[in-house]
């Protein structure tokens, strides 16, 4: 296939492609978010029946919230990770396999 004999990409389908990718993201991110905030409300329950049995003092309850707080966000960075690269894979392979369906092979 010569460079000329390439078809002009479609920008519909792009987009649409685009936008698929961009829906998903968010929906994982929503579901992400909603894990973090429950982990979270766990931890806040846990980290009240200690203060109540009193096994933290002042400085501990500091300490182990904010141990709380850095277990969080280490955990929504983590799943970041992996959910970049499957969608970055994806929006790839969306657009290899559309180019692949247009173009004429002899």
């Amino acid at each position: 296939m010569i460079a000329t004999d390439i078809p002009p990409v479609d920008y519909a389908e792009l987009f649409a492609s685009i936008d698929t990718l961009v829906r998903t993201t968010f929906l994982v991110y929503a579901i992400l978010a909603a894990n973090v905030a429950v982990t979270s409300l766990m931890l806040l329950i846990d980290l009240k029946f200690r203060i109540i049995d009193g096994a933290l003092d002042g400085g501990l309850i500091l300490e182990h919230s904010i141990r709380m707080v850095t277990n969080a966000v280490a955990a929504v960075g983590i799943a970041q990770t992996p959910l970049a690269i499957a969608a970055f894979g994806f929006l790839l392979t969306t657009l290899t396999l559309r180019s692949i369906d247009r173009a004429d092979v002899v």
